[in-house]
């Protein structure tokens, strides 16, 4: 059985041969004409920043002017969201009533289908197919199908008197 130890060797340093860029020449760029003076440009040391002493007082402050603003936020969408309330009077609620109570009177149950057995549906089909076959022999339906259509539901279809048309238009 052999145990190998690997020891770590540490590594050889280089020397760097490259350091910074090399700084410009500043004596060309003052020729240019759009080079800013020397005198115009205020230099930034690091001796003249000084930090605030309350640095905490500062964070704090910081903290608590964002939750303001976030609490704003909020109260802001929620007013948006509220509605205004609408006021109905009962007598309203009783005109709307009478409307929908006539309408349910009024209507018939002619939309409503009445529940077929088999053989009823089988009869009602032979029956269909009899009269469409007997309408396709009509000299009238052949010269001009939709004509005739027009004519039938013409003499069908209960007409509507013209003054409860213009009624409704108003």
């Amino acid at each position: 059985m052999c145990i190998y130890i690997f020891i770590k060797m540490p590594k050889i340093k280089r020397e760097r041969t490259r350091y910074h860029a090399r700084p410009i020449d500043s004596s060309h760029i003052s020729n240019r004409p759009f080079s800013v003076q020397d005198n115009a440009v205020k230099k930034f040391s690091t001796s003249e920043y000084t930090k605030p002493e309350n640095l905490a007082e500062i964070k704090k402050d910081r903290r608590r002017q964002r939750h303001e603003n976030w609490l704003n936020k909020l109260n802001q969408a929620y007013s948006k969201k509220k509605k205004t309330k609408t006021q109905i009077s009962l007598n309203q609620i009783k005109d709307a009533i009478d409307i929908v109570h006539e309408d349910i009177v009024n209507a018939d149950n002619s939309g409503v289908a009445p529940k077929l057995s088999k053989n009823s549906r089988k009869n009602l089909a032979i029956q269909e197919m009899v009269r469409f076959q007997n309408i396709l022999k009509l000299n009238e339906f052949k010269s001009n199908p939709m004509a005739a259509i027009q004519e039938h539901l013409k003499n069908t279809l209960p007409q509507k008197d013209t003054t409860e048309k213009m009624d409704e238009g108003k």
